[in-house]
């Protein structure tokens, strides 16, 4: 028995969106652990982060090595999100929600 087609695409959306929303998650709480875990001397509210903790993201020379592995989960993470977010769109785009 195979569900009908609206009910299919409603489950691929709920879907997509769902593991976007878990993805931004980790994306934050693994950026928020990185930014934690900077190199000793490194002062992370300073000019080599223009004042910006978050920047520590950009530079993995200023994380210590766990630090490093907190950064790459974080980046794989909002890749994941945009990818979720990109295949909703084109499932919209198939289906003609997005009209």
């Amino acid at each position: 028995m195979s569900l009908p087609r609206n009910m299919r695409v409603s489950i691929a959306f709920g879907a997509l969106w769902t593991l976007a929303f878990v993805s931004w998650f980790a994306f934050v709480a693994y950026g928020l652990k990185a930014v934690r875990q900077p190199r000793p001397g490194v002062r992370v509210w300073s000019r080599a982060t223009l004042w910006n903790p978050m920047n520590t993201l950009l530079r993995p020379e200023l994380l210590t090595e766990q630090g490093q592995r907190y950064r790459k989960s974080c980046l794989r993470a909002l890749l994941v999100f945009v990818a979720c977010v990109l295949a909703v769109f084109f499932v919209g785009a198939l289906t003609g929600a997005l009209k």
